[in-house]
């Protein structure tokens, strides 16, 4: 995905990019991955603010929603088929963990201050918990709503046809 990537954006600049595939394009680990497109960053929003600042947490997350729309227009200008859906990304708190109180807790100062900073998320009580997951263990939780989850298989090959239908792009399995 990422030398994909790169040739889209170099192409853009009329340069000349060969991406050299060591077998099939979609056999690697990126037709495996996850398929899920999250805009947060790798710690909680709190603890982002905490290290780092309001100002500076927030533009990482912003980050992620800017890195989502141009997915978007990448899946539009290349008509790549992968399933793409927007049904949000969800954190969960098991009662049968320790500390899954805090944990609780955790989540709704979590959603309070990305709601403060106009993210789209959703505090979810039992009730929701139980009717996202199926399961009566869960306590409650947060959804980013919107994140997106895809077909990565289908993501990546069809990113590498489109990519490499750009007349500066060749592609070598």
């Amino acid at each position: 995905i990422c030398g994909l990537k790169m040739a889209h954006y170099l192409q853009e600049y009329g340069l000349k990019t060969i991406i050299l595939e060591g077998s099939r394009v979609g056999d690697g680990a990126s037709s495996r991955n996850q398929g899920s497109v999250n805009h947060g960053g790798g710690a909680s929003y709190a603890e982002c603010i905490k290290r780092y600042g309001r100002p500076q947490a927030r533009a990482v997350w912003a980050l992620g929603l800017a890195n989502q729309r141009l997915i978007c227009a990448q899946l539009e200008q290349y008509a790549i088929a992968c399933d793409y859906e927007v049904s949000g990304y969800t954190f969960l708190a098991r009662r049968d963990m320790p500390n899954w109180a805090a944990t609780l807790a955790d989540y709704q100062h979590e959603v309070a201050l990305l709601t403060e900073d106009g993210f789209a998320v959703e505090f979810l009580d039992e009730q929701a918990a139980l009717q996202v997951s199926g399961n009566p263990l869960f306590a409650g939780g947060y959804s980013y709503l919107t994140d997106a989850q895809f077909h990565s298989g289908k993501y990546v090959v069809g990113l590498a046809q489109g990519v490499a239908r750009r007349p500066t792009v060749t592609v070598y399995e």
